[in-house]
C-alpha cells in the first residue's frame, strides 16, 4: 500500500468515503461495508440518493459506453403497454387512428414512455383525447400505483452500481500499490497516470469534505440560534396554516408572542439581527396579506345580509372590523366601512334595484290604459263593477272583492314597487345604516367594542367632521326615500304616462283633488273597495317601515313621518274620489233584482247598507292622522256619495220605466228602495260613520232626507198619474154619456163607470201583489185610487144638471153599491182611511130625493152585489 500517500488523508475519512471496513483488507471481495448500502429503504428520495453520489463518478457512470448489442436489445425492447391502463398495446391504437402505418414507423417514439422522444401533451390529445375528466383522475391514481412498484427496482439498481463502481476504485488503489512496490515500474506508466487521475478526482472529492468540517463550528453556532429563537422562525409556517384556517385569536397571539421574542432577541443578539429580520418581515407579510384579505372581506359585506350588531360570528362586519383594529391598521376601517355602505345604499335607491319594480309598474299601467282603451272597455268595466255589486248585496263582509287581471296585476306591481322600497332599501339597507352609525358615533363604543391593541382605541373616537359627514349621508338618503315614496303616490296620471317626475323647481298646475287622474297610483277601473284594500295594505307597509325609525337619534324622523303625511292624503282622497265614480256608475248596474233582505226592495238597498258597512270603518282606519282639512273632505264626499244614490234612484227610473213597459214593477221598487234608505238605511249610516268619525250626522237634519222625500213625491205622483187619469177619464166619461134627464132602463144595474174603476183597482194591485212590491206601497196605491175614485165620482156629478127618476135611481144605485163595498173592506180593518164619509153624505142625499123608490134601492143593491160576487171577491181577497 502506498501509505505516503493515504496519511494525507485521515484514515476514518477514506473509510467513510469508500464504505470500507479496513484499509488492509486480506479479501478484496469483502473489502466495502455490505452491510451499510447507499439506498436503505424503499422510502428514500431518490433524488437525495444521487446527491449523495461523488459527481465525478456519477458523470463516469453516466458517460461510460455500453455494449453495443446490448443497448441496441434495450432500445428494442420498449414498453409497448398504455402507462394510463387503458390500452394494451400502444401501437394497435396508433395504427387504428391511422397515426402510424405499421409498428416500424419511427413516429411511434413520440407516444411510447420509454423512448427519449416521448410528447405527454401529444400522447394525452392523441390516445386519449376523448376521456373525461374523472376517467384521468383514476389514469393517474393508476399511474401512481404503477411508479410506486417500481421504486424499489430502481433504488436497488442505483445501489448496486454505485457500490460497484467504489469496489473497482479500490481495487485499483489496491492494484496500484502492488505494482509500485514491484520492478515493473517502468511497464506500468499508462496505469499510473490513469490511477493519477483517479486520485486527483478523489482528492477534488475530499475536498468539500474538508470544508464541512471547518464549517461545523459554525453549524453549531447555528443550530444554537435555532434553538433560542425557536418560537420565531417557525412562526411563519405556522401563521399561514392559521390565516387558511381562519383562527384569528391563534394568529393574534401567536403575532403578539412572535413579536415579543423577535424585539428582545434583536436587542440582545445584534449578530444575529439581519437573520432575524428577514424572519420577521416574512410575518410581516403573511399578517399583510391576512389584513388584506380582511379589508376585501369587509369591503364585499352587503348591508341587507348584515343580521345585527349584536351578532358576532366571525363572517360579521363588527367581527372583521375588530380584528383589523387589533392587528394595528394605519387607516380607520370604521370610516370606509360606512363610506362603502352609504355608496351602495345611493346606488341601489338611484339604481336599477327600485327602477326595475317601478319599470314594471308603469309599463302595466300602461298596457293597462292602452286595453281599456278599447271599445268594449266600458263594457268591461261596468260588466265588472256589476259583479262586485251582486257580491256585495248578496254575501255582506263575507265577500272577497278583485278587480279585472289587469287592474288587479296593476296593484301587484305597486306593491312590489313599495316592498322594494319599504322592504329592501329602508328596513334592510338603511334602517341598518342608521343603526350602525348610532353604534359607531355613540359615546359607549369603547365599552361596546372592546380593543386590546392600545394603538388602535384612537379610532374608536370619530373626529366631529366625519360624524357630521355621516349626518349628511343620512340626510341625503332620507331625502332620496322620501322623494321615491311621494313620486310615485302624488304623481298624476299624465306624470305617471310619460314616466316623468316633476323636480323641487318645475312649475305643477294644481291639482283637482276630486279629479281621478290626480291620483295616478290607482290603476284604472278599479273599484272602491279594491282601491281601499289595497291602500290600506300600503299604508300599514309604510307606517311598519316608518315607525322603526322611531328610535333612530342620527336621521330625521320627522322627514318621514310628513311625507307619510302625504302619502296618506293622497291614498284617503284617492279612495273618496273612486268612491265617487263608483256611486255614480251604480245607475249602470242596477238589474232590478229583487231583494231577499228587503220587501218590494232591489238588490240595490242591500249593496248600499253592506257597503257601507264594509266601506266606514275601513276608512277610518287607512286614515294616518285625523287632520281637520282631510277630515272636512272625507265628511263631504261622504255626504255626497249618499246625495249621488238618491239621485241614481231617480235616473233609474227615468232611464228604465219609459213608457208603461214593467211600470208597475220599477216604480214601486224604486219607491220602495227610497223609502227604506230614508227610513232604516240612511240612520244606520249616519250612526256608523258618526261612530268612527266623531260626528253628529244621525242625530242632525241631513239634506240628502229632504231629496229623497223630494224624489218620492215626483216619482210616486209620475207612476199613479196614469192611473188617476184612466179613473178620471172613465168616470167623467161614464157620468157624460148618460142623459140622465131621459133615462130609463128595464133593470137598475151598476153603471160601467163604477165597475170599470173597481176592474182597475184589482188591476194595479194584482200587478204589485205579482211583483212582489212592498206591501205597505200597495195599500197605500189602492187607498190613493179608491179615495181619488170617490173624488171623482162626486166631482162627475156635480155635473148633472137634471136627472128624472130613473136617472136618480140609478145614481142612488151605484152611490149605494160603492158604499156597501167600501164598508165591508172598512169594516175589516184594512181600509181605515178611505174617505166614506163624503160618499156615505151624498149617497144619503141622492137617497132622500128619491123618494119613489126609496124602499127598492137595498134590494137593487143588493141584487147587484150578488151579480158582481166575483169581482168583489176579488176585489176583496188581493
Amino acid at each position: 500500500m502506498n501509505t505516503e500517500r493515504m496519511e494525507a488523508v485521515d484514515e476514518k475519512t477514506l473509510l467513510d468515503f469508500y464504505q470500507l471496513r479496513t484499509l488492509e483488507p486480506s479479501e478484496y471481495s469483502t473489502a466495502s461495508l455490505a452491510s451499510n448500502p447507499i439506498v436503505l429503504n424503499e422510502n428514500d428520495n431518490l433524488d437525495e440518493i444521487t446527491k449523495r453520489i461523488p459527481k465525478e463518478q456519477l458523470n463516469k457512470l453516466l458517460t461510460d459506453q455500453p455494449d453495443e448489442p446490448a443497448a441496441e436489445k434495450r432500445r428494442s425492447a420498449f414498453n409497448l403497454t398504455d402507462p394510463l391502463g387503458f390500452h394494451e398495446s400502444i401501437l394497435d391504437e396508433l395504427i387504428d387512428k391511422d397515426v402510424i402505418d405499421d409498428t416500424r414507423d419511427p413516429k411511434k417514439l413520440k407516444f411510447l414512455v420509454d423512448s427519449k422522444s416521448f410528447n405527454a401533451r401529444l400522447f394525452l390529445t392523441t390516445i386519449h383525447r376523448e376521456k373525461t375528466y374523472k376517467e384521468l383522475q383514476k389514469s393517474v391514481e393508476y399511474l401512481e400505483r404503477s411508479l410506486e412498484a417500481e421504486k424499489p427496482r430502481l433504488q436497488r439498481l442505483i445501489g448496486e452500481n454505485f457500490q460497484k463502481a467504489i469496489d473497482n476504485k479500490k481495487l485499483l488503489d489496491e492494484v496500484y500499490s502492488e505494482y509500485s512496490m514491484s520492478n515493473l515500474s517502468a511497464n506500468i506508466t499508462a496505469l499510473s497516470e490513469s490511477i493519477a487521475k483517479a486520485n486527483t478526482s478523489s482528492t477534488m472529492m475530499l475536498n468539500p469534505v474538508f470544508d464541512g468540517m471547518e464549517r461545523a463550528s459554525e453549524i453549531e453556532s447555528f443550530l444554537s440560534l435555532i434553538s433560542s429563537n425557536s418560537v420565531l422562525l417557525d412562526l411563519p409556517k405556522k401563521l399561514t396554516k392559521l390565516v387558511a384556517r381562519g383562527d384569528f385569536d391563534s394568529i393574534f397571539n401567536e403575532y403578539m408572542a412572535g413579536k415579543r421574542v423577535y424585539l428582545s432577541s434583536t436587542k440582545s443578539d445584534e449578530k444575529n439581527k439581519p437573520v432575524l429580520d428577514r424572519i420577521w418581515a416574512e410575518v410581516e407579510d403573511t399578517i399583510s396579506e391576512y389584513k388584506k384579505q380582511l379589508w376585501e372581506k369587509l369591503g364585499n359585506v352587503h348591508i341587507e345580509n348584515v343580521s345585527s350588531l349584536s351578532s358576532q360570528s366571525e363572517s360579521s362586519f363588527l367581527s372583521i372590523i375588530k380584528k383589523l383594529l387589533e392587528l394595528g391598521v394605519s387607516e380607520n376601517p370604521i370610516p370606509y366601512f360606512l363610506n362603502l355602505e352609504y355608496n351602495y345604499i345611493q346606488e341601489s335607491i338611484d339604481g336599477d334595484l327600485t327602477k326595475v319594480q317601478l319599470s314594471r309598474f308603469l309599463k302595466a299601467r300602461e298596457n293597462l290604459t292602452r286595453a281599456y282603451n278599447s271599445e268594449d272597455s266600458y263594457e268591461i268595466s261596468i260588466a265588472a263593477l256589476k259583479h262586485a255589486h251582486y257580491l256585495i248585496a248578496e254575501h255582506g263582509s263575507d265577500v272577497d272583492i278583485v278587480d279585472p287581471p289587469l287592474v288587479a296585476n296593476l296593484w301587484g306591481f305597486l306593491g312590489a314597487y313599495v316592498s322594494e322600497l319599504t322592504e329592501e332599501i329602508i328596513t334592510n339597507r338603511f334602517y341598518k345604516f342608521a343603526t350602525m352609525i348610532d353604534f359607531f358615533t355613540s359615546d359607549d363604543l369603547e365599552h361596546d367594542l372592546t380593543i386590546k391593541n392600545p394603538h388602535s382605541r384612537q379610532h374608536l373616537k370619530l373626529e366631529d367632521y366625519q360624524i357630521k359627514k355621516f349626518e349628511e349621508y343620512l340626510q341625503v338618503l332620507t331625502e332620496k326615500l322620501c322623494s321615491q315614496l311621494k313620486f310615485i303616490f302624488d304623481a298624476t296620471s299624465a306624470e305617471l304616462s310619460t314616466k316623468y317626475a316633476p323636480s323641487a323647481t318645475d312649475q305643477r298646475s294644481p291639482k283637482d283633488p276630486a279629479s281621478l287622474d290626480s291620483y295616478g297610483f290607482i290603476p284604472p277601473h278599479s273599484s272602491v273597495l279594491t282601491t281601499l284594500n289595497n291602500c290600506i295594505v300600503l299604508q300599514q307597509e309604510l307606517e311598519k317601515t316608518i315607525d322603526k325609525l322611531k328610535n333612530k337619534t342620527s336621521l330625521e324622523y320627522s322627514r318621514f313621518v310628513s311625507t307619510l303625511r302625504t302619502i296618506n292624503s293622497n291614498l284617503v282622497n284617492g279612495v273618496l274620489c273612486v268612491l265617487i265614480k263608483d256611486t255614480k256608475r251604480l245607475k249602470h248596474t242596477e238589474d232590478w233584482s229583487t231583494s231577499n233582505t228587503f220587501e218590494g226592495c232591489t238588490k240595490t238597498a242591500d249593496y248600499v247598507i253592506n257597503f257601507y258597512q264594509m266601506f266606514i270603518p275601513k276608512l277610518r282606519s287607512l286614515i294616518y292622522e285625523p287632520e281637520s282639512e282631510l277630515l272636512a273632505n272625507v265628511e263631504k264626499q261622504f255626504i255626497t256619495s249618499l246625495d249621488i244614490i238618491a239621485d241614481n234612484q231617480l235616473e233609474c227610473i227615468i232611464v228604465n220605466a219609459d213608457g208603461t213597459k214593467d211600470k208597475d214593477f220599477y216604480y214601486p221598487a224604486i219607491l220602495s228602495n227610497l223609502s227604506l234608505l230614508k227610513l232604516r238605511l240612511l240612520p244606520r249610516i249616519l250612526k256608523i260613520f258618526d261612530t268612527n268619525f266623531g260626528t253628529k250626522y244621525s242625530t242632525s237634519g241631513v239634506e240628502v232626507y229632504g231629496k229623497i222625500e223630494k224624489y218620492e213625491k215626483r216619482i210616486y205622483e209620475d207612476y199613479m198619474s196614469t192611473y188617476k187619469k184612466e179613473l178620471e177619464e172613465t168616470i167623467f166619461g161614464g157620468v157624460k154619456s148618460v142623459d140622465w134627464f131621459q133615462f130609463s132602463a128595464r133593470q137598475i144595474l151598476v153603471s160601467k163607470f163604477i165597475l170599470q174603476p173597481i176592474n182597475l183597482i184589482i188591476l194595479v194591485k194584482s200587478k204589485l201583489l205579482g211583483h212582489k212590491a212592498n206591501k205597505n206601497y200597495i195599500m197605500r196605491i189602492e187607498l190613493d185610487l179608491i179615495n181619488y175614485f170617490i173624488f171623482k165620482l162626486i166631482e162627475s156629478l156635480k155635473s148633472i144638471q137634471q136627472f128624472n127618476s130613473s136617472g136618480l135611481l140609478q145614481i142612488s144605485v151605484d152611490l149605494r153599491f160603492l158604499v156597501e163595498l167600501f164598508q165591508h173592506l172598512n169594516q175589516s180593518g184594512i181600509k181605515e182611511q178611505i174617505n166614506l164619509d163624503k160618499l156615505i153624505s151624498v149617497s144619503d142625499r141622492f137617497s132622500r130625493k128619491n123618494t119613489k123608490y126609496a124602499n127598492e134601492i137595498n134590494d137593487i143593491v143588493t141584487s147587484n152585489l150578488q151579480s158582481n160576487r166575483a169581482q168583489i171577491d176579488c176585489f176583496y181577497r188581493l
